[in-house]
Parts: C-alpha cells; sequence; structure tokens
C-alpha cells in the first residue's frame, strides 16, 4: 500500500509539473544541446514543448543508430507532432528530407510523405560525443497522400540532445 501511495504521488507530481509552456516565436538557432525545435506549418508557429508527456515519453528526441549511422527527429508540440527520419548526419552536413510526417491533432490531420525528396536538412552540429544534434530544415508534406493538400514546414529548426543506441 505504501508503494501504491508513493507511485500515486509521483505521478500527481508528475502530472503537475507538466506546465504548458506558451511560445511566441521561434526558438534561436544555437548548437548547445538547448533542447529545442520549431519551425512554421502553412504560417502557423510549431515548437515543441519542454519536459515529458505521460509514462516519460519526451517531447523532443532525436534517436541516432550508432552502427547504422541512421537520426530520427520526432518533436510533440501543441498542435501535433512532426517527425523526420532516414538521415545519415555522419557522412553528409545536408541531407534530402525523404520521409516526414506532421500530425495535426487539433484539426485531426494526418500529413505524410514517404520515399520522395521533399525538402532538405542542414546538420550545423552532429557531435557524439556530446550528444548534440543541431540544424535547420524545410520541407512539405501531403495530406494522406492528396497531392493537392500540402502542408509547408518552413523557417524549421532544432538543438537536441542526441540520445543513442547500439545493435
Amino acid at each position: 500500500m505504501k508503494i501504491f501511495g508513493f507511485l500515486l504521488l509521483i505521478t500527481l507530481s508528475t502530472c503537475y509539473s507538466c506546465k504548458e509552456e506558451l511560445f511566441t516565436e521561434l526558438p534561436p538557432e544555437t548548437q548547445t544541446g538547448e533542447h529545442t525545435f520549431g519551425c512554421y506549418v502553412n504560417g502557423e508557429l510549431f515548437v515543441a514543448q519542454r519536459g515529458y508527456a505521460f509514462f516519460g515519453q519526451p517531447y523532443l528526441i532525436a534517436e541516432y543508430l550508432v552502427s547504422a549511422n541512421y537520426l530520427k527527429i520526432s518533436a510533440y508540440g501543441k498542435s501535433g507532432l512532426i517527425s523526420f527520419d532516414g538521415f545519415y548526419p555522419e557522412t553528409e552536413n545536408v541531407v534530402s528530407i525523404d520521409r516526414a510526417k506532421y500530425r495535426n491533432t487539433l484539426k485531426n490531420l494526418f500529413y505524410e510523405v514517404n520515399n520522395a525528396p521533399i525538402g532538405e536538412i542542414y546538420f550545423t552540429k552532429f557531435d557524439t560525443i556530446n550528444n548534440i544534434v543541431s540544424g535547420t530544415f524545410s520541407c512539405k508534406t501531403r495530406l494522406n497522400n492528396n497531392v493537392d493538400s500540402i502542408a509547408y514546414l518552413t523557417q524549421g529548426r532544432f538543438d537536441i540532445e542526441l540520445t543513442k543506441y547500439y545493435d
């Protein structure tokens, strides 16, 4: 019973501390692991929330599979999710974005593109010693593969602590 009470207290305090931040502008372009991500989606500001969601899932994460030199970036903001994957940052500074997702949870819309060049990321820092990945990006995604409905992600920037995985 004491353990249940302790877990309940931790859960409630975690939820209470998940205070939503209000963002009015893009985060600055930094290269120090500031844990930031932002862009405009069709002219509307999208900024990743700070901290963790329920069950310890981070709002912003850069996952790097070392053996494959493969990077995935996911950012959860007030209006939804943006994610990119399929990058090989140790071999190139500028890479084509071939896979991207944008899920607008406020409007219940899901945009996705797979295996088609739709934009690019410029890595300004990829540091596997200090675990920092930073850069800028722009791309477009389609609503349920509908070529007439496009979400444009512009002026994107990120500065994230890198989480490394080994096979």
